[in-house]
Parts: C-alpha cells; sequence; structure tokens
C-alpha cells in the first residue's frame, strides 16, 4: 500500500523508519519498486526531490521526517541521493540512524576524471 502525497510517498504502514532518495536529476520515482518490496517489511519515505538549492532540500528533507512524527530514520541514498543523504546527515545528525550509500558519484576530482566520457559512451548517436 502506498499513500501519494504532493511532496513524499509513504509506502507500507507506520512508523516509517526508512527514507529512500533517488538520484537525479529526472530520475523520480526510480527506488518506488524497492520501496514497495521493502515496505512489506518496514515503512519507508520516497520524497519527491524538487526544491531549486541544496539548502531548501535539506530544509524540506527534515521537514518531512519531523513531519511523519519519526525522530529518526534510516537513509539510503542512490547517486545524487547519496550525495544528498550525507549533506543531510552532517546538516541534520538528529534525524538519521544509519546512511547507506548506494552508486554514490565520487567526492575528488581526480576519482571524476572521465566520467563525462564514460557517461556519453554509454549513449547512442541518436541520444
Amino acid at each position: 500500500m502506498s499513500i501519494l502525497t504532493d511532496s513524499f510517498v509513504l509506502h507500507g504502514k507506520p512508523p516509517y523508519t526508512l527514507m529512500f532518495l533517488h538520484g537525479g536529476p529526472g530520475a523520480g520515482g526510480e527506488l518506488a519498486h524497492l520501496a514497495e518490496d521493502i515496505s512489506q517489511i518496514k515503512g519507508v519515505i520516497e520524497p519527491h526531490l524538487y526544491s531549486l538549492s541544496i539548502k531548501a532540500q535539506i530544509d524540506y528533507l527534515r521537514d518531512v521526517i519531523a513531519s511523519i512524527g519519526q525522530r529518526k530514520v534510516l537513509l539510503l541514498g542512490h547517486s545524487w541521493g547519496a550525495w544528498l543523504g550525507i549533506i543531510l546527515a552532517a546538516a541534520c545528525p538528529q534525524y538519521i540512524s544509519k546512511l547507506i550509500l548506494v552508486s554514490c558519484p565520487p567526492f575528488c576530482q581526480t576519482e571524476a576524471n572521465g566520467i563525462a566520457d564514460i557517461r556519453l559512451g554509454r549513449l547512442n548517436t541518436e541520444q
């Protein structure tokens, strides 16, 4: 069972102790299937990540956690959501019990060299 609001989806039943942050841009909903599967065991919050600044996004995520009534959530972030999870955990550690990073982009420029070429190499000429 999922409950859709204007700013997030609740999968399963309370307590909602997990929060999944999708990658992006344009990857909203990519963790919905995983959230549905896991919601058979634990309630999952899947926020929509549409804020126009990182600060606004962190404020929004903090407010979502507080509005659900959870003291802390286990946070799973994928790709851009992993970076956002790290930023949220650093800014609001009182709301995060654990942090899981999936396919997290590199943090150092030396590790990021060639990423654009790799991404473009995955596209065909039509794309």
